[in-house]
């Protein structure tokens, strides 16, 4: 067997674990997707024969295919570059919130024009245009995913020591085996589908809630299940890093008794 054919045996090993250790999540991503696409249909029936709102919709489409790629990547053990996905929807927020009051450069970017983040932000504050919540994320997501920082590195690579203590590095390619990381990127990227529909569904273009109450009653549930997620992964970090101490003061009382016992 080859070592790339090593690589996707194992993921596909991931894949059928993950599926069962994830099944909630999976169905929450389920919810939050209907609930994204209810309301995008509604609009694509209303902007059908308008053609400066094909670029919303086009925006938005990414938007998904990057949120829903993100999970994808996840739920196969790599969390880093399905994080890194998740920026793409910040940029997509971006655009629409300044396409929404500058048809100029709409109109620039439709002929091709390709404007870079910065160009945007900038011309949205010449605008006086505020940024989306979303925006909060863009520099965290930046530096720990999509560039290669030392966070971002580290997630493949993991120190290992011998019942000798004796310490070897081991890198791994593809997907990795970590319950605990992987649950914990599953909620950054549930959390942002979660506010990339309250800001093209609820802030920008916001569904009637006379007509649509039971959307809304749905988003209110969705995201009092996100909450309970995020009270998990909370809960497991703690117990994970309360296990890590409780090991090394192991660890450092055993190395001390040693030193104590041959001063003696």
């Amino acid at each position: 067997m080859s070592v790339y054919e090593g690589i996707i045996n194992f993921e596909e090993e991931l894949r059928a674990k993950y599926k069962q250790e994830f099944a909630e999540e999976v169905i929450l991503a389920r919810e939050l997707f209907d609930i994204f696409f209810e309301a995008n249909d509604i609009y694509l029936k209303q902007w059908q024969e308008r053609p400066e709102r094909r670029v919303t919709l086009e925006l938005v489409n990414r938007a998904f295919n990057s949120l829903h790629a993100g999970l994808k990547l996840i739920l196969e053990g790599m969390p880093v570059q399905g994080q890194a996905l998740l920026r793409d929807t910040i940029e997509c927020a971006n655009h629409i919130r300044l396409f929404e009051k500058d048809p100029v450069y709409r109109d620039r970017w439709c002929k091709g024009e390709v404007f870079f983040p910065r160009d945007i932000k900038n011309r949205m504050e010449k605008l006086d245009i505020p940024l989306p919540r979303l925006n909060e994320e863009y520099k965290p997501l930046s530096r720990a995913y999509l560039h290669p920082s030392k966070v971002g590195v580290a997630t493949h690579t993991v120190d290992s020591y011998s019942p000798e203590g004796e310490h070897s590095v081991i890198f791994s390619h593809g997907g990795i085996d970590d319950v605990r990381l992987i649950r914990s990127a599953l909620l950054l990227a549930l959390i942002f589908a979660y506010n990339a529909i309250c800001f093209f569904w609820v802030e920008m273009y916001p569904l009637d809630k006379n007509t649509h109450s039971q959307w809304y009653d749905r988003l209110v549930k969705v995201h009092s299940s996100v909450n309970s997620l995020e009270t998990r992964v909370i809960q497991e970090k703690f117990k994970y890093h309360m296990e890590q101490y409780t090991t090394a003061r192991g660890i450092l009382d055993d190395y001390l008794r040693l030193l104590l016992g041959r001063e003696r």
